[in-house]
């Protein structure tokens, strides 16, 4: 009878100890659940395309006016960059809408190199785009060509990295014009 008796008790014993670790692996998905439903709510508001404002655009010595200019395309870009020199039909075209937008919104060029060696790789910083030349871009961006629309409060709106292939160009000059 004893033996009965201590197969009971094993066995009751078992039962608890499953029904403790079932209540506890209960609880851990439900705290896993609430902290991926945060997660994916933080994540939705923090990025919505319709954000308030983004990250604060960099400080340029002379400084800019992000006030004055509506929005600003802030192109980085440097001597002996492939991909700066494959787009520069498109930074073309660019300058040519805004001009045609009557400069609603601003372009400036920035980069490590001097004005020299800016004007024979970029001819048309000459006509309707600002340059600031002889900048540490390294600061600001760890690749280029990069391109941030800056707007009126001097936050990024948007941001875009390396060559933009001409079916992506509509949805760069969507955005900035």
């Amino acid at each position: 009878m004893l033996e009965n008796d201590e197969a009971v008790s094993t066995l009751h014993a078992r039962g608890s100890k499953g029904a403790h670790i079932r209540h506890w692996v209960y609880a851990a998905a439900r705290i896993a659940g609430v902290l991926i439903l945060a997660i994916v709510f933080y994540g939705i508001i923090n990025h919505s395309p319709t954000r308030r404002s983004g990250p604060k655009a960099p400080e340029f010595t002379p400084a800019v006016n992000w006030g004055s200019n509506g929005k600003t395309l802030v192109i980085f870009v440097r001597h002996g960059c492939h991909y700066c020199q494959m787009s520069h039909g498109f930074f073309e075209r660019l300058a040519v809408i805004s001009n045609a937008h009557s400069a609603s919104t601003h372009i400036l060029f920035v980069t490590p190199d001097s004005r020299e060696v800016s004007l024979h790789d970029l001819p048309l910083v000459s006509t309707s785009v600002e340059m600031r030349n002889g900048v540490d871009i390294g600061d600001y961006v760890s690749s280029t060509p990069t391109m941030f629309l800056v707007d009126h409060r001097g936050r990024i709106a948007h941001t875009w990295s390396g060559f933009i292939p001409p079916e992506q160009e509509k949805e760069v000059t969507d955005a900035v014009f």
